[in-house]
This record gives C-alpha cells, sequence and structure tokens, in this order.
C-alpha cells in the first residue's frame, strides 16, 4: 500500500471515528452522549480546565466548525483545513470540562490534527504516535498501585472488566498486570524495527482485541487499530524504515 493511500485509509477511519464520538452517534454504539454535539452547552456554570468559561454562542459555533471540519476531513475537501478546524475548535471545546480530556477524545483530536498536517508521503508522524501512546501507556503503569495487581482487582470488583471478573484474584491480578505493562513497552521497539514490525503489528491487533473484548476502553481501541494501519503501508527509505 501506498503512502498516500496508507493516509487516506487513516484519515477516513479516524475521521468517522471522530465523527461518532463528537455527536449523537455515540449513542449508536453505547456510548454516552448528553447532547446531539458533544461539548453543546446546556446552561448554567461549568468549571474549565485553564479557568476561563466561554460563552455558549462561542462553545455553538466550535461545536459546528468541528463537525463541519470533520465532514470535510472524511470526504477528502481541504484535508488539511477540516483537519485542523475539527481538531483544534474540538480540543477548545474539550477546555470547557476537566474531565473530556479523557484517552479516547485526546488521541482522537491529536490523530486527526497530526494526519492534516501529514505530507502525502509521511507515515512517521502517526507511527511515531502510535509508539508514544503505548511508551507512555507503560511508563505510567510503572507503580505499586499497577504492578501489585490492586488496580485490576478493583476494575474486576467494580464489574469495569466484563469477562473473566470472577478470574481475576490475587495472583492473576498480578500476571495481567505486569503482562500489559510488558506489552505496552515492548510495542514501541517491535514496531520501530521494520524486521520486527509484523509481529509488533500482530501483537498489537491481538491486544487491542482482548482489551474491547474484556474491558472496552470507549473507542480508544478502534482508534488506536485506524492509527496502527500507518505500519501497513511502505514508506520510502527513512529512519523508521532502515
Amino acid at each position: 500500500m501506498t503512502p498516500e493511500r496508507t493516509l487516506s485509509s487513516i484519515r477516513v477511519g479516524l475521521g468517522v471515528l471522530f465523527l461518532v464520538r463528537t455527536t449523537i452517534g455515540a449513542r449508536l454504539v453505547g456510548l454516552a452522549s448528553p447532547n446531539w454535539l458533544y461539548g453543546w452547552p446546556s446552561g448554567g456554570w461549568h468549571p474549565s480546565v485553564f479557568g476561563i468559561a466561554l460563552p455558549s454562542t462561542v462553545m455553538c459555533a466550535l461545536c459546528v466548525l468541528r463537525t463541519l471540519g470533520a465532514v470535510a476531513f472524511v470526504i477528502g475537501y481541504r484535508v488539511r483545513l477540516g483537519g485542523l478546524v475539527a481538531g483544534l475548535c474540538g480540543l477548545a471545546v474539550l477546555t470547557q470540562d476537566p474531565l473530556a480530556f479523557f484517552n479516547t477524545m485526546y488521541l482522537l483530536h491529536v490523530g486527526v490534527v497530526m494526519i492534516a498536517l501529514s505530507i502525502p508521503d509521511a507515515l512517521s508522524p502517526p507511527r511515531f504516535l502510535v509508539m508514544s501512546v503505548y511508551a507512555w501507556a507503560g511508563i505510567a503503569k510503572l507503580n505499586s498501585d499497577w504492578l501489585s495487581g490492586r488496580v485490576l482487582f478493583e476494575l474486576a470488583a467494580d464489574g469495569t472488566i466484563r469477562r473473566g471478573g470472577s478470574l481475576v484474584g490475587t495472583t492473576t491480578a498480578v500476571v495481567a498486570a505486569i503482562t500489559v505493562v510488558v506489552i505496552e513497552l515492548s510495542l514501541p521497539l517491535l514496531l520501530l524495527l521494520r524486521r520486527s514490525r509484523p509481529i509488533g503489528l500482530v501483537a498489537a491487533v491481538a491486544f487491542h482485541v482482548a482489551l474491547e473484548a474484556f474491558v472496552r476502553p470507549d473507542l480508544f481501541g478502534w482508534a488506536m487499530l485506524s492509527l496502527l494501519v500507518a505500519f501497513v503501508g511502505e514508506q520510502k527509505p527513512r529512519m523508521l524504515s532502515r
């Protein structure tokens, strides 16, 4: 697959996920969507990330521009402009809710902006994004709460782990927690090197399929699978392809 077709595939996949998650379409996939457009003002006071609450008219305009930009991004019309409008307006909307910067939303917005800025034959930006997500996720789990299995045990207890939660005991929680960290820290290196890239791709896909089956972390897994397409396409000889 050529770099152009690879980026086009990522653009459509990521753009559709962006539209689904930021519109009432989120309800169709069983996710919370309080309004017809994510972030649409509901009236009253609300906290913001930087302490500056935007007027309702500005919020409405940002939500509409974000959606129009995302539509243009998906259909391939003025891709760079559409992606930047969608991503940047969307990030501005997220600043109005301190709890809005969860993994899926942040990845979708940053991913759309990065793809919009990528030149037609450059696969390095989305590849770096994917590897950085795995690396930081693994590093963030290098703490006693996670490595002791306590977090997974509590997730199983409160029903967040949808399948097999009853099988999560003290020992299995520790093994699973360490396994997740090893996978997340190994994937960047496996994906970086051409010889090990097929192994990394298979491991990454299996990892996200397992997460969807057991936890279903919003649309995060689907967004990562869309970005992983960057490792399927062939790229001109550059640092990541050596």
